[in-house]
């Protein structure tokens, strides 16, 4: 998860029992974002910080971002709340 992430909270208000199992990283698409502006000749520039010129073109590009990784127990209480598939095919575990 991001490190901003508030799920983590929300899940263990919610009675799950989260493990820290690191950190790793994700590929999340559109996390570099690249403004350009027109130029002299009109050829598109890489926007500068405080540049007032208006946008031309806004490119987006995969990123690779740092995430915090956690792990939790599957048990059959927690499979049972989960009754939308596909979890609920795990329900023949608890029979």
């Amino acid at each position: 998860m991001l490190a901003t992430s508030t799920l983590p909270d929300e899940l263990a208000a919610a009675g799950w029992r989260l493990t820290d199992a690191g950190k790793g990283e994700r590929r999340i698409p559109g996390s570099i974002e690249e403004r350009f502006v027109l130029g002299a000749e009109r050829a598109l520039v890489l926007m500068t910080e405080g540049a007032t010129k208006t946008v031309a073109l806004v490119q987006r590009h995969t990123g690779i971002v740092q995430v915090k990784r956690y792990s939790f127990p599957l048990t059959c209480r927690s499979i049972l709340a989960m009754s939308s598939p596909p979890f609920g095919e795990l329900l023949g575990l608890c029979a």
